[in-house]
């Protein structure tokens, strides 16, 4: 049977276990970020008055940009919050521009851009979120995504997702519909949530992910792509609780985002898993290979609630893994309050950004306390080869070359020089040189004891 093999300056962030098989026991375990132990945005200005919600940060053009919406005192609907805006220099130290965009009580000197009960046609504004869209107009660049009210359409009430589009992502406009002259409606659905867009260059479609409703397991996530923007097929439920959760609990938002990495991609769903019983919300990772297909592996908490008091009651990540430092930063909308305490009779000033941080590729590993070895699929030596890897006291990480159907003399096991501790990029060497394999097809075979492998590079 004919063999394709990876090529060199790649990565593995999934595990594809090759024709050797697996000896030993292993689990997939998560790594859990740090996190920032104070709020780098809140809620303290007139139309923040109850609450900020749903951020969205992107990385662009040196600066930190983020989207959230803000609700105050009047609050009666999710849809007549604000949409603004704020920006950081560093990803620590954010400010809120006076824009002079919107008028709010009788001045402009605000950070506003789109005021939710006036949206776009009344339409209302709820769930948004942004991105970059490399293949549009420049007028096109920025695209907003959000769940409207489509009050005085059609019969009485309805919801749909819509949309709006800016060259700058401060002055947003928005296409009227096709059929009439309404609202800009991309998917008649009910999306309740925080909707996430991307252009996806793996697949050269948008995909988005949506809130889906399913009998018997209440919120699940669903996707949808297309390759017009402007005209979505309905999204289908992917991901929903199983006997592994809380009973009753469901999946409240996704802020899914796709990762690159030294050749390797890889897609996340950081999602908010509600536990009804304790009326509060904690984040669950699931990864995926294709964006398609998630497997939440480890069900442990990934961004734990606490211990600071401003995300005790719920943690809803932000879409986006973004370059932070040395290493990468992920930003989430934390709540102190009950979810079912959303409301200005009993909360004020609530909703803040925050971040936790972690190092590159460190998302969720393979790990073995008693010794485990495994090997990857066949590859074209080209270069050197290194683990990003940690164990702990006493534990190693080792690896050995096999070629032509048999471990390669001075690559086995005990030729290598063993990982131990924190190494994101743990060189592997052996006894033998590896001139003498260069070009030619080998498989790796790594074996851990108390240890943890998050990806391998090659090249």
């Amino acid at each position: 049977m004919a063999r394709t093999f990876l090529l060199a300056d790649r990565k593995w962030l999934h595990w594809d276990f090759g024709d050797w098989a697996p000896e030993g026991r292993f689990r997939f375990r998560v790594c859990p970020p740090a996190k920032h132990a104070e709020p780098l945005l809140t809620a303290d200005k007139p139309w923040e008055a109850m609450s900020t919600g749903w951020h969205t940060v992107l990385h662009d053009g040196g600066r930190y940009r983020c989207w959230y919406e803000a609700w105050g005192e009047t609050y009666a609907h999710d849809s007549e919050g604000q949409l603004c805006y704020a920006e950081s220099d560093d990803g620590l130290s954010w400010h809120k521009p006076e824009l002079g965009l919107v008028e709010y009580r009788g001045a402009t000197a605000n950070n506003i851009l789109i005021a939710g009960e006036t949206a776009f046609y009344g339409y209302g504004l709820h769930g948004s979120s942004v991105f970059l869209d490399p293949t549009a107009p420049e007028q096109e660049r920025y695209k907003l995504i959000y769940m409207g009210q489509m009050k005085g359409y059609f019969d009485g009430w309805g919801c749909a997702v819509v949309q709006a589009y800016s060259d700058d992502g401060l002055h947003w406009q928005a296409r009227r519909h096709s059929c009439w002259d309404g609202p800009p409606t991309l998917l008649a659905h009910a999306s309740d949530t925080q909707t996430v867009v991307f252009w996806d260059p793996s697949r050269r479609q948008y995909v988005g992910y949506f809130r889906t409703w399913e009998p018997g397991y209440a919120r699940c996530i669903g996707r949808s792509e297309t390759n017009d923007f402007y005209n979505w097929p309905a999204p289908r439920t992917i991901i929903r609780c199983d006997h592994l959760d809380a009973p009753g609990a469901d999946l409240y938002n996704n802020a899914a985002s796709r990762y690159e990495s030294g050749g390797d991609s890889a897609y996340f769903i950081f999602t908010s898993v509600f536990n009804h019983d304790r009326d509060d919300l904690y984040v669950q990772l699931a990864t995926s290979r294709d964006g398609i297909a998630f497997d939440r592996f480890d069900r442990a908490s990934f961004i734990p609630n606490g211990p600071a008091p401003f995300d005790r009651g719920g943690i809803y990540t932000a879409p986006g893994v973004l370059p932070f430092r040395r290493g990468l930063a992920i930003y989430y909308h934390g709540v102190s309050y009950k979810h079912g305490e959303a409301s200005p009779s009993q909360i004020q000033y609530q909703g803040a950004l925050g971040m936790v941080t972690l190092p590159r590729d460190r998302f969720q590993g393979i790990h073995a306390d008693d010794e485990f070895a495994f090997s990857l699929q066949p590859f074209a030596l080209e270069g050197g080869l290194s683990v990003n890897a940690e164990t702990a006291p006493g534990g190693e990480a080792r690896a050995a070359l096999i070629c032509d159907g048999k471990i390669a003399a001075g690559f086995d096991f005990a030729d290598c020089r063993p990982i131990v501790g924190d190494q994101p990029a743990g060189a592997l060497s052996w006894k033998g040189e590896l001139t003498p394999l260069m070009g030619k097809p080998v498989m790796l075979r790594l074996r851990l004891r108390q240890a943890t492998v998050y990806a391998v590079s090659v090249g």
